[in-house]
């Protein structure tokens, strides 16, 4: 990928390449590489001095943090592939990734409040010694079965 984005962009297209490009260039292959090698120290096996397996490594179809850094290096990739064919426009792509990340983390943050939020006075006033479910049972009618 990178070998296309240096002949294509760099050799063709010289005229169009600035500073600004190449700190962008740079600093998103250095997050791409750093991902990479990160990904493979992690998933290889380590092996104790007398040859037993000490660790068989992690697997790289786990969720989280790992599809996360696939996910990057994939972005990476289609970036460099973009910018150097189709447009510099290409590199607001990286958005994407602050912005997912803002996607799963203003609900995470926003129940946590809201939870912190329902811990006050208000709480007590509505119980009145009671639970919610035994509210909710009196509600409707049912007969409320205390067992204990």
């Amino acid at each position: 990928m990178q070998i296309l984005y240096i002949l294509w962009r760099v050799i063709y297209h010289w005229s169009t390449f600035s500073k600004g490009i190449a700190f962008l260039y740079i600093s998103t292959t250095t997050i791409s590489v750093l991902l990479w090698n990160l990904l493979r120290s992690s998933s290889t096996p380590t092996y104790a001095a007398d040859g037993s397996l000490r660790s068989s490594g992690e697997d790289l179809n786990a969720e989280g943090l790992t599809a996360y850094c696939f996910d990057v290096i994939y972005i990476t990739w289609f970036v460099a592939i973009t910018t150097a064919i189709v447009s510099e426009k290409f590199w607001y792509t990286y958005l994407l990734i602050p912005g997912y990340a803002l996607f799963k983390l203003v609900p995470l943050a926003m129940s946590y409040l809201g939870a912190m939020k329902g811990a006050g006075p208000e709480m007590e006033d509505t119980s009145a010694g009671k639970s919610k479910r035994q509210q909710k049972m009196e509600k409707r009618g049912g007969k409320v079965k205390f067992v204990r």
